[in-house]
């Protein structure tokens, strides 16, 4: 199978993968994900398909994806963090996800736009979905959904000025098994950093799109170009208007890219 036949010698024998569970095609591997999270199966399973035909984004969003271009996985983890945590865990999966794009992307900028989105030049090459499960206030488990754009060339035009892929950035197709073991690498990694308690923030802000920059946004009752002063502990995100600061929750505001 590509995934195993790229899967090189450099990689941990304990690194994310282990227990992989791969179909051709499925609606959502996040729906599957969330029903293996109840069966107690290990941290770092993963399911992967060739063919997301539900896949889903932030904010009821679709995540559209071409069958065998592009990656599509849900990775099962048990953090066991308060909920006043959890977006830690968005900055975390954020900051692991642009670090490995970084390098395959080496002419580019490659951004996070807030809350866990990947630009590349502006444009959506990445998307993340987390849902958890409670126990009380902690987190029982989370279901951390990641769609990456490798080989897809053709877009719809509804989204083909907002989207871009890996091959349409470099000119060229790419290994996908090689390029979602070096992302498992660095998540895993940065997850690790997260479970001892090491603070993701500024490495966040650090690969913020809009952090001390003007940037188009429009919210509920108004838009115009500002700059991202920071995000909280919640993940809302602190924009400064008419001379005082404001926090907008996910749905509140809405980032314009160029």
């Amino acid at each position: 199978m590509w995934l195993f036949h790229s899967r090189n010698g450099n990689y941990p024998q304990d690194g994310w993968g282990a227990n992989l569970k791969y179909s051709t095609a499925t609606p959502s591997t996040n729906s599957i994900a969330m029903d293996l999270l109840s069966q107690q199966v290990e941290e770092g399973t993963i399911v992967i398909t060739d063919h997301q035909t539900q896949g889903r984004g932030q904010k009821g969003t679709s995540w559209l994806s071409s069958p065998g271009e592009n990656l599509t996985f849900s990775i099962i983890l048990r953090p066991q963090l308060i909920e006043q945590r959890l977006f830690a865990l968005t900055q975390t999966i954020a900051i692991a996800l642009r670090e490995a794009i970084e390098p395959l992307c080496p002419d580019a900028r490659v951004q996070i736009k807030w809350p866990n989105d990947i630009l590349v030049n502006h444009k959506k090459i990445a998307g993340v979905l987390i849902e958890s499960q409670w126990e009380g206030s902690k987190i029982k488990g989370s279901v951390v959904g990641i769609g990456l754009n490798v080989n897809q060339v053709d877009f719809p035009d509804e989204i083909i000025h907002k989207t871009t892929s890996l091959a349409l950035i470099n000119g060229k197709a790419f290994d996908r098994g090689s390029i979602l073991w070096s992302v498992l690498l660095r998540l895993k990694i940065w997850y690790e950093k997260l479970i001892i308690g090491e603070n993701p923030g500024r490495a966040y802000l650090s690969g913020l799109y809009g952090y001390q920059e003007a940037v188009a946004l429009r919210w509920n009752d108004g838009e115009g170009k500002h700059q991202v002063l920071g995000v909280n502990a919640l993940g809302h995100v602190a924009i400064q208007l008419s001379g005082r600061i404001r926090h907008f929750d996910l749905k509140e505001i809405e980032f314009i890219l160029p």
